[in-house]
């Protein structure tokens, strides 16, 4: 089964969130590498902002949304500065996908994150 995901985000909108409710959001949404890999960059809000996006994506291609158990952490965004980024899914969203190959997508600039998901899961 083929599945796409597509998702926009809004940088000025994460940094809002972010500045507002501070390590408490950012636990809820993104795994201790995802904060290490952001806060290591000038450009941290958009890198926040296009992870979030590529969680959105992701769990548009699985077919659940944030529901039915899956939760943003349980969608990582894993990268560094020598290599593309690549989704790793925990827990239920790990158990939906089942054996998958997912390709990653993302691009941002100071306005806006996108992330596009394609995902072919394994019989």
């Amino acid at each position: 089964m083929r599945s796409i995901g597509v998702d926009l985000v809004d940088v000025a909108r994460m940094q809002r969130a972010i500045e507002r409710w501070g390590e408490g959001f950012l636990g809820r949404i993104f795994t201790p590498r995802e904060i290490a890999f952001c806060e290591g960059s000038p450009s941290k809000y958009e890198r926040y902002a296009a992870r979030f996006a590529a969680k959105e994506a992701v769990v548009k291609a699985l077919g659940t949304g944030f529901r039915r158990g899956v939760f943003c952490t349980q969608v990582e965004i894993v990268d560094n500065e020598h290599s593309p980024p690549h989704v790793e899914l925990h827990g239920k969203a790990g158990d939906l996908a089942g054996p998958a190959d997912i390709l990653l997508s993302l691009s941002h600039e100071r306005a806006t994150a996108v992330a596009v998901v394609f995902m072919e899961r394994r019989k």
